[in-house]
């Protein structure tokens, strides 16, 4: 199968690994499916190689339907060890707290799995933490959402405790009949058709001591060089995923920290003249994907219908309303209440 257009965002091979052993216990039939989807063996055996994103998120989908369990993703991420996720796993499991962990993640998913963004939010006396896949071409992906949510929860309930459970889980994706098994595991609302994936739960939590950050001496001695192989592995990213990284942190940072070039420079080890030129080296500029990081986001929040004009200037990092309002009609041609009335 081939996936133009769709090739350049990849994820490492040890991701795919439990969807690799539940078609190896279907014999010929998953290794022809493998063959399908041009996964390469050696690639699949070291946890360093790595595939397009796209294939990996329609041979789960395909990997569902030859298995005949529609809750595969759900049983996969409930099964998740960290070192699936590689050294980022187990950096994040062994932070002193939760928001800790999540900041983790956040900040090293590139290692990981590219064209994906992670984000924690605090509204008040809630959190939340989404997942989603950027490129909206890749669909379905009904599998790896409710395979990321169950591993995030199930990370959690290993730092915090197996009584641990969110207030409500959001999935974008319709609902599949499956339902009643997702209640099961998250023991928590489920809302379907949402803007993004994601977990809502109690602020307080983030403060939570993790039980996994009291790792005996030995395993907290190796924690520095994790976190060393991390760090080399997001200054190794090839150089077109450099655009990626700046989108990120932007997202990252939009309403709550400073966006300026020197500042995000910094965040990503470089000196500001050199992201600047780096950038233009690529076509585009920060200034240009700050723009379009709001808009991308301005366009989400309205869909969800909840926060008003005051609330999502903040979150976008305006002074005022009027003046998301204007960004918003230069961007659009039509106001953001007139967008929040059309038909969904």
């Amino acid at each position: 199968m081939h996936f133009p257009q769709l090739e350049a965002d990849r994820v490492r091979a040890s991701v795919l690994w439990p969807v690799t052993q539940v078609l190896a216990s279907h014999g010929e039939a998953g290794q022809a499916l493998l063959r399908d989807f041009g996964a390469d063996p050696a690639q699949l055996a070291d946890p360093y190689g790595s595939v397009p994103l796209a294939r990996y998120v329609a041979l789960f989908e395909a990997a569902a339907l030859l298995s005949g369990e529609s809750t595969l993703g759900l049983r996969l991420g409930r099964e998740l060890c960290p070192t699936t996720l590689g050294p980022m796993g187990v950096l994040a499991v062994h932070q002193p707290t939760l928001r800790q962990a999540l900041r983790c993640m956040q900040t090293y998913l590139a290692t990981l799995q590219g064209g994906t963004q992670l984000e924690l939010l605090e509204e008040h006396t809630v959190a939340l933490f989404a997942y989603q896949i950027r490129n909206s071409a890749i669909w379905p992906r009904r599998q790896d959402a409710e395979f990321s949510m169950a591993a995030i929860c199930t990370l959690t309930r290993m730092m915090l405790g197996t009584q641990w459970r969110p207030l409500e889980v959001h999935f974008e994706h319709g609902d599949s009949g499956n339902a009643r098994a997702l209640q099961g595991f998250f023991r928590s609302g489920l809302r379907f058709g949402e803007a993004v994936n994601r977990l809502v739960f109690r602020r307080a939590d983030l403060d939570n001591l993790c039980r996994t950050s009291a790792a005996a001496l030995p395993a907290r001695q190796l924690l520095p060089f994790v976190a060393r192989d991390l760090d080399f592995l997001m200054r190794a990213m090839p150089p077109q995923d450099l655009v990626e990284r700046v989108t990120t942190v932007l997202h990252r940072r939009l309403g709550r920290e400073e966006v300026s070039l020197q500042a995000i420079a910094a965040e990503l080890g470089l000196s500001s003249r050199t992201l600047q030129r780096a950038l233009a080296d690529r076509g585009t500029s920060l200034r240009t994907l700050l723009r379009r990081e709001r808009e991308r986001q301005a366009a989400s929040l309205i869909q969800e219908g909840w926060m008003g004009g005051a609330m999502i200037a903040q979150e976008l990092g305006y002074a005022d309303a009027s003046c998301f309002s204007r960004a918003f009609r230069t961007w659009t041609g039509q106001t953001a209440r007139t967008r929040r009335r059309a038909p969904k």
